[in-house]
């Protein structure tokens, strides 16, 4: 079964405070959370006024308690929700209020040691949405551009564990309005999620239904 989870996180905490500046300890985290045979696991940080909460997508046995102990307040529950009762009600046509943490990226030309081209990060707002917009027109849905905005955008760099590899992302959160032009194909983006950075928790699509 597909579901929601979300957990507060308790901004005090050492382990919350490490994973907002790397989010690999994040993804390592929820990988150990995982119980049973692996899955995929779609997530994000979601900041709503002054609150913090870890954001999940799953068909994975999570255990929850595992993740508030690292990054929530114990003494609270993670909220979990259905997601197959809102993944039956996509239809043609139908409009969400729709929330995206993404990597917008695009392949330079001509750079002679990457064939398919160098990945680079979309920086502007302007880049970014029209990043979305391609993206949206690949995964059954459309946006409406006066009513969808960039919200945030942010550089996150960090190293990974055990590795001398650096990472950098550019990470954009979109918030707007958008109609389902294909139900199949908009059901996989919002199970398998939107563009890249998926582990660093980006691409995570969620919606709840607009009522002009």
């Amino acid at each position: 079964m597909m579901q929601l989870i979300r957990i507060r996180l308790d901004p005090l905490n050492k382990q919350t405070v490490r994973g907002f500046v790397n989010p690999n300890v994040f993804h390592a985290a929820i990988e150990a959370s995982i119980r049973g045979e692996n899955s995929r696991v779609l997530w994000r940080i979601d900041r709503i006024a002054d609150q913090s909460y870890l954001l999940m997508l799953t068909s994975a046995d999570i255990d929850a308690q595992f993740l508030i102990h690292q990054f929530g307040f114990k003494e609270e529950s993670a909220q979990t929700v259905d997601y197959e009762k809102l993944l039956s009600r996509i239809t043609k046509e139908s409009k969400w209020i729709f929330r995206l943490t993404a990597n917008p990226t695009h392949h330079a030309k001509n750079d002679k040691k990457e064939p398919d081209g160098k990945v680079l990060a979309h920086v502007t707002p302007q880049q970014q949405m029209a990043w979305l917009e391609q993206k949206a027109a690949k995964h059954g849905f459309q946006i409406e551009l006066e009513k969808t905005k960039v919200i945030g955008s942010t550089w996150i760099q960090f190293r990974k564990k055990k590795s001398e590899t650096r990472v950098q992302l550019k990470e954009a959160v979109f918030e707007g309005v958008l109609s389902v032009t294909d139900p199949s194909l908009f059901k996989k983006a919002l199970t398998e999620g939107v563009g890249r950075g998926k582990a660093y928790g980006m691409g995570l699509l969620t919606v709840i239904p607009y009522h002009e």
